[in-house]
C-alpha cells in the first residue's frame, strides 16, 4: 500500500469522525430542545406534588406553634406524604450546590431539601427561589447551543486548515514558477 494511499484513507477516517461529531452535537442540540417542554412540565409538576406541600407545612408549623418543625415531626410528616423532605436549620449544614447562593442561613430561617429523581430540589423561603432552578427555555437554549457548538467546532477547524492549506500551497507553486527559492 503506498503512503498517498494510506495518508487518503486516514484523512477520509478523520473527516468521517469529525462529520460524525458534528452530526451528533446538532442532535444533541434539537434534542435538548425537544424535550424541554416535558422537563418543564415535570419541574412544575415536582414542586406542586413534593415541595410545596411541604413548604406549606413547614409555614403553617411554624405560624401555629411560633417554631420550626423538629426533625423527627418533619419524618413524621414525610411518613404521611411518602416525601423525603428534610430542613436545614444551621449554616454548617448548607449543602455545596447552595454555597453560591446561601452563605449562610439568616438566624430563624431555613432551608427545605427534597430529594427529587435525580437530585436533591432546594426551596430557600427568604429568596423565594427553588435551587437548582434551570428548567427553562432560556437555559435549554443555551445548552443547545452549547452542544452545537461544540459539534461544528472541529469542522469550522477543518475549513480553516484546508483554506489554510491551500494558501500555502498556492504560494508555494507561486513562488516555484518564479524561481524562488524556499526554505
Amino acid at each position: 500500500m503506498s503512503d498517498n494511499l494510506l495518508l487518503q484513507k486516514t484523512l477520509n477516517a478523520i473527516w468521517f469522525t469529525i462529520q460524525l461529531w458534528a452530526a451528533l452535537g446538532v442532535i444533541f442540540g434539537v434534542l435538548i430542545l425537544c424535550i424541554t417542554p416535558d422537563q418543564i412540565t415535570s419541574r412544575q409538576d415536582f414542586i406542586s406534588q413534593w415541595m410545596n406541600p411541604a413548604i406549606t407545612f413547614v409555614q403553617q408549623y411554624e405560624k401555629t406553634n411560633n417554631s420550626l418543625p423538629t426533625e423527627s415531626i418533619m419524618q413524621e410528616w414525610d411518613k404521611d406524604h411518602s416525601n423525603a423532605a428534610h430542613l436545614i436549620y444551621s449554616s454548617s449544614e448548607i449543602p455545596d450546590e447552595l454555597h453560591n447562593r446561601v452563605k449562610e442561613i439568616p438566624n430563624g430561617e431555613w432551608v427545605l431539601e427534597v430529594f427529587g429523581s435525580e437530585s436533591f430540589v432546594y426551596y430557600i423561603p427568604w429568596l423565594n427561589t427553588f435551587v437548582p432552578n434551570n428548567f427553562g427555555w432560556l437555559e435549554s437554549i443555551k445548552l443547545s447551543l452549547l452542544f452545537t457548538l461544540i459539534g461544528v467546532t472541529p469542522l469550522g477547524l477543518v475549513f480553516t486548515v484546508k483554506k489554510v492549506m491551500k494558501k500555502l500551497r498556492q504560494y508555494t507553486k507561486d513562488s516555484r514558477s518564479k524561481g524562488e527559492h524556499i526554505a
